[in-house]
C-alpha cells in the first residue's frame, strides 16, 4: 500500500524583532507589509502581495524572499518551506493545482535531491532522487 503524506512544514526561522514595520507599494500595483532594514528593503518578516500574481508570507533577506515562507499562485499552485534568494531552496511541500503534491528537498527553484511525489488521493506516486525537477532514480513506487 502506498505511503501517506505527512504533516504541515513547521517553520524553523524566528523573525528579527528589532526591525521597523512598513508597508511598501511598488509599480507593479504589488504591496509588501512586514520588517524592512536600513535601505528600505524587505527584511525579516513580511506580506508579499502581486494581485493576480500570487501572494508570499515569510521570511525576507535584503529584498528576497529568504529563509521559511509560503506562497500561494494564482494559478492554485502552492508551496511552504525554504527560499534562497527567491527561489525554492531546502526542504519544502509543493501543491500543485491538479492536488499532486511534491515533499522533499529543492535546489534553485526545483525539485532536487530526494522527495516523494503524492497523488491527490495522498499515496505515494513516485519515491526517490530528483535532479533538476526531474525524477532520477526511482524507489519502488513507479
Amino acid at each position: 500500500m502506498g505511503q501517506r503524506q505527512s504533516t504541515t512544514i513547521a517553520p524553523q526561522v524566528m523573525p528579527e524583532t528589532n526591525l521597523p514595520v512598513k508597508t511598501l507599494k511598488f509599480e507593479n500595483n504589488s504591496t509588501y507589509t512586514g520588517q524592512v532594514n536600513e535601505k528600505n528593503q524587505k527584511h525579516g518578516h513580511g506580506q508579499f502581495i502581486w494581485p493576480g500574481k500570487l501572494e508570499y508570507i515569510g521570511q525576507f533577506q535584503n529584498g528576497d524572499m529568504h529563509g521559511f515562507g509560503k506562497m500561494i499562485h494564482t494559478n492554485g499552485t502552492e508551496y511552504e518551506g525554504e527560499y534562497k534568494h527567491n527561489k525554492w531552496d531546502g526542504h519544502g511541500k509543493l501543491k500543485y493545482p491538479n492536488w499532486q503534491i511534491y515533499r522533499g528537498e529543492f535546489q534553485d527553484g526545483l525539485r532536487h535531491g530526494h522527495g516523494v511525489l503524492y497523488n491527490s488521493d495522498g499515496t505515494a506516486r513516485r519515491s526517490g532522487q530528483w535532479k533538476y525537477g526531474e525524477a532520477s532514480h526511482c524507489c519502488g513506487l513507479c
